[in-house]
């Protein structure tokens, strides 16, 4: 009977254990936009589809909204291996253009038990998971990649950051350079054709430091219109050798012109005096 009882009780306990990880976190707190700050005027050659973009989110082709500051955030499943899948906050800062701040949380019972922060500023990335950080080329490149990618919902970061240029590729398609070490990087963005919003864009990035870059794929869907405009209602990131998407992220919401600097404190801390050339890992 007593033998029983364990294996019941260990049985039980690991039950509880793994319905932990099916249950979401709550909704984040929701962020009002700060005022508006005007308009700014980009660049008159942006292809067709960009011009389309920018009039479906309700904008004059050339003329946008001030943006200095931009938050996004939700609720996410990461699938870390093929078989398991954890509940995540998602959290992200930008001063647009130049530097940004992305917070995770994996969460057991909406009660977080993990953390992560992914950072980029001056051309460096760092990722932090746990007390293990990591740092290098690799890591500053897909940093680099994955803040455009929130960008792309920021039409006003062209008259913000020198350097960034849409090329025209067909009807509903674009290539969008972006500033990355002392040259550019891209990422191949696709419009709806009816809509006229973003799908998908696609760049190649580093997954694991000293291997090769491999495609990366960032979908956008379910556009809604909140208080902020409109948003996607979901995210979802593929690997190009996977077959299912790695990240998923329900948006619950996206600000602009919002105070930051609590996000963004200690960004620069860590700032690597010169430029790495290698992975650098760190335990603290």
């Amino acid at each position: 009977m007593n033998v029983q009882w364990i294996v019941v009780t260990a049985v039980g306990l690991v039950v509880v254990a793994v319905l932990g990880f099916r249950v979401r976190p709550p909704r984040a707190r929701r962020v009002p936009a700060g005022p508006p700050r005007g308009t700014v005027e980009v660049t008159r050659d942006l292809p067709e589809p960009v011009v389309r973009y920018h009039r479906a989110l309700g904008f004059d082709g050339w003329h946008v909204p001030a943006v200095d500051t931009f938050v996004l955030w939700g609720r996410a499943w990461m699938r870390p291996a093929r078989m398991l899948r954890l509940p995540v906050r998602f959290w992200s800062a930008h001063r647009v253009g130049w530097n940004a701040r992305q917070r995770l949380a994996v969460t057991w019972y909406g009660l977080p038990v993990l953390r992560a922060v992914d950072d980029y500023v001056d051309g460096h990335g760092r990722t932090r998971i746990g007390r293990r950080t990591v740092t290098g080329p690799e890591i500053d490149q897909g940093e680099n990649l994955f803040l455009w990618a929130e960008l792309l919902l920021v039409p006003a970061v062209l008259a913000v950051r020198p350097g960034v240029r849409w090329q025209s590729v067909d009807a509903d398609s674009a290539l969008l350079r972006v500033p990355f070490g002392g040259g550019t990087d891209r990422l191949m963005v696709r419009f709806d054709p009816d809509t006229g919003l973003i799908t998908e864009c696609r760049a190649l990035r580093y997954r694991t430091p000293g291997g090769p870059k491999v495609g990366w794929y960032v979908w956008f869907e379910r556009w809604t219109h909140g208080p902020g405009g409109w948003c996607p209602a979901r995210i979802s990131v593929r690997w190009a050798d996977q077959p299912r998407p790695w990240f998923v992220l329900d948006v619950d919401g996206m600000a602009t012109n919002v105070r930051v600097d609590s996000d963004l404190e200690g960004v620069r801390q860590w700032l690597p005096s010169t430029s790495t050339t290698s992975l650098k890992e760190t335990r603290t």
